[in-house]
């Protein structure tokens, strides 16, 4: 079975100014506290769904994509403790998202699947 999820609320989408005001990277902005709750509870779905079967998580290696899969794993069995960076995996790159090409300042995948461990 494979499940997509995309990612929470990200800070450059936020209403909220403070949130916004965090921002670091305008590339690769993080999730707002809203963002990381979504990641949450999609993780509490996806363990109605599957239960205590392992889970395989790969995600592309933007911030706010990460941040989500942690969300997430916490709720899950996850194959090996690890969440898998596939640049592969993504989004397509708009004017309005981004000033600049992001991938040559974020964690970039060159040899295969990159590890995320606790």
């Amino acid at each position: 079975m494979i499940i997509g999820v995309r990612h929470g609320e990200r800070a450059n989408k936020s209403k909220i100014q403070s949130e916004i005001d965090k921002i670091e990277k305008r590339y690769d902005v993080h999730l707002t506290d809203k963002g990381s709750e979504q990641g949450s509870t999609s993780g509490k779905v996806l363990k109605e769904l599957i239960g205590d079967k392992k889970a395989i998580i790969i995600c592309s290696p933007f911030l706010r994509t990460i941040q989500t899969a942690v969300q997430a794993a916490q709720h899950l069995n996850v194959y090996n403790n690890t969440i898998y960076l596939q640049n592969e995996v993504g989004e397509i790159l708009i004017d309005e998202d981004f000033e600049c090409n992001p991938f040559p300042n974020i964690h970039l995948n060159t040899g295969g699947f990159s590890k995320i461990k606790e």
